[in-house]
């Protein structure tokens, strides 16, 4: 048969199948996401009317009629597939639903593509599913938890209440120890132990709270314990903040460090705050265990500082008692008697003697210490003060006073010489009739006498070592001082004050008083005359003598020595003449030397004498 003569068969639709599992063969595979396939819904039944069963769908297969009923066989409807296929045949206008089953092991948000593809033709359809995986949580933020906060704790700095962020530490601070925990929790006042924690869900889950310490079993009771919360639980919505208060009681000295655990119901990681208090007791230093004052003269004043200086970490409080019995004595006052001092501060109290009357006192004060609530005080501290106050008592005794005048020194009538070799000396007596040291100096006005400045005159004992350097102590009692005249002009005074003794303080070199010394005296040079004034021999024959004579008269007050020498030759002042006569050239002149009574005269007899 050729095939030309063949009949033409009837034209026929053909459809290439694709498989659409090539189309996603480089997709990742599903692993959050569970798709499940759900079978045609039910209708819903009528009011009265009972529930039908839907009979199966009619199936089609190769050589069998389109309206060919396939055997009867009974199927339970299912809700869903016992094994899900991810294939599915859609009659016309039919829509069909899905169920998708999220589940993930880790914590975040979780978005992944579903994709679909449908037979004859190449284009997929993508859905994006997403879903968030979660644990019930707590801020663990210490910006959002702690109220107080800083960087960094400088070397020695003393916190109170803060977080430090480079230590990752919650610090009380110093805080007293041994502090009784029973009515805290009713204190309208937050005291310097308890601190507030915020704590926030910013979760998406309802969570509930519970707190440990690490360090501390949980059936201690609140008397052992070094950190107690309230309250112990907390629930929590979403987005809700709840303060949580915790006290610190250290039980011991030094410092004391826990861990807070915040452990959120269905997570199985706690959140930690690591806390550490430093357990302290109130502590002082003085730097004298009494205040002993130097005596003092009546009118004056004197202070002594006690400095109180804060040895602990806890502000203190201090306070002096007994100053009754101190302000009893009416001449000691106190700058502060009670105060607060800050952590390694100092307080400075002066205490001030000044006595009106002499006298001795002592008695004593009590320092008392405490912490500011007055619940730790320390052993009291008793000063001893002690001071003494005395008069300046003195008096000044002129022994070569006048007999007329007790009251002055006369030095009566003096010889001047050219260069003053005629000093002389009058004593005075100073006495200290007190139980202190005394001391004393001489004053002198600025006046001149014959052109001459008074302490050119007068010269007192200069102030030595052997004098104590006018120092004139109570085991002394009394000195004896010489005041020398010496001048070289003439003058006279009469009960002349321009000399005076000062009396000071030995201890404070302070004046006293001047004590004026009257002086009365004559100061005249030695007088003299020669009668005649000239002797002339006139003519003589050689080999003849003859003789004449001169006075010397004294018209002075004082006796004075006289001494005949050789002009041309000069005066020996170390080897004074001691021969009876003197023979310059031709004359003999006797007596050589000698001495004149005041108003007298003596007679010198002077020979002349040719041998060639």
């Amino acid at each position: 048969m050729c095939i030309r003569d063949s009949p033409i068969p009837d034209p026929s639709h053909l459809e290439i199948y694709r498989d659409p599992g090539r189309l996603g063969a480089e997709r990742r595979a599903v692993r959050n996401f569970i798709i499940h396939k759900v079978l045609k819904p039910l209708p819903e039944p009528e009011e009265g009317e009972v529930p039908v069963e839907p009979a199966p769908p009619e199936k089609t297969s190769k050589g069998k009629g389109k309206n060919e009923p396939e055997p009867e066989e009974e199927e339970p409807a299912l809700p869903e597939d016992p094994a899900p296929e991810y294939r599915l045949f859609l009659d016309e206008g039919e829509t069909r639903s899905f169920k998708v089953t999220f589940s993930s092991q880790e914590v975040g948000k979780i978005s992944q593509q579903l994709g679909f593809a449908m037979v004859g033709t190449p284009k997929e359809s993508l859905v994006i599913a997403s879903g968030q995986c979660a644990y019930p949580q707590i801020s663990s933020d210490p910006r959002n938890v702690f109220y107080k906060k800083q960087k960094t704790k400088k070397p020695n700095e003393i916190l109170d209440r803060t977080y430090v962020a480079a230590k990752d530490e919650f610090e009380f601070g110093p805080i007293l120890i041994k502090k009784d925990f029973v009515g805290c929790r009713e204190a309208t006042e937050e005291a310097d132990n308890c601190t507030k924690f915020r704590i926030t869900n910013n979760g998406v889950f309802d969570a509930k709270v519970s707190f440990f310490f690490a360090n501390q079993h949980e059936d201690t009771s609140e008397s052992d314990a070094n950190f107690i919360i309230e309250p112990a639980e907390l629930e929590l919505g979403c987005d809700e903040t709840v303060d949580v208060r915790i006290w610190a009681f250290p039980k011991e000295l030094g410092k004391m460090e826990d861990e807070l655990m915040c452990c959120v119901r269905d997570n199985p990681d706690p959140v930690c705050f690591k806390l550490s208090c430093e357990g302290s007791k109130p502590e002082v230093g003085i730097d004298q265990e009494s205040i002993l004052f130097e005596p003092l003269r009546v009118g004056l004043e004197h202070m002594q500082e006690l400095n109180i200086t804060n040895e602990s970490l806890l502000p203190v409080k201090w306070r002096l008692d007994n100053l009754d019995k101190l302000f009893e004595l009416k001449c000691f006052t106190v700058s502060k008697s009670e105060g607060v001092i800050s952590p390694r501060m100092t307080e400075n109290v002066q205490i001030v003697f000044e006595p009106t009357e002499a006298g001795e006192y002592s008695t004593e004060i009590c320092l008392r210490v405490s912490d500011l609530e007055e619940l730790c005080q320390c052993d009291p501290q008793v000063l001893e003060v002690t001071a003494e106050s005395y008069h300046i008592q003195y008096q000044v005794d002129l022994p070569d006073a006048d007999e007329e005048n007790a009251k002055t020194i006369n030095y009566g009538l003096c010889k001047v010489g050219p260069n003053g070799e005629h000093p002389q000396e009058k004593e005075i007596v100073i006495h200290n009739q007190g139980k202190f040291d005394i001391k004393y100096t001489f004053a002198m006005r600025k006046r001149r006498f014959a052109g001459h400045a008074i302490d050119q005159i007068f010269k007192p004992d200069e102030e030595s070592e052997e004098n104590n350097f006018g120092v004139l102590s109570a085991e002394e009692a009394s000195r004896t001082v010489k005041l020398t005249m010496n001048t070289c002009k003439e003058l006279e005074l009469v009960n002349n004050t321009d000399i005076r003794i000062k009396i000071l303080d030995a201890q404070s070199s302070e004046f006293i008083c001047a004590v004026p010394v009257p002086i009365s005296m004559e100061a005249v040079f030695s007088k003299y005359r020669f009668v005649p004034s000239a002797i002339n021999f006139g003519s003589l024959v050689y080999g003849s003598s003859k003789e004449k004579f001169f006075d010397i008269q004294n018209k002075g007050l004082f006796d004075f020595d006289f001494e005949l020498f050789d002009q041309t030759v000069g005066r020996d002042h170390e080897n004074p003449v001691t021969a009876e006569s003197l023979t310059p050239g031709c004359f003999t002149l006797k007596p050589a030397f000698g001495t004149v009574t005041a108003g007298g005269q003596l007679s010198v007899q002077i020979g002349f004498e040719i041998e060639e």
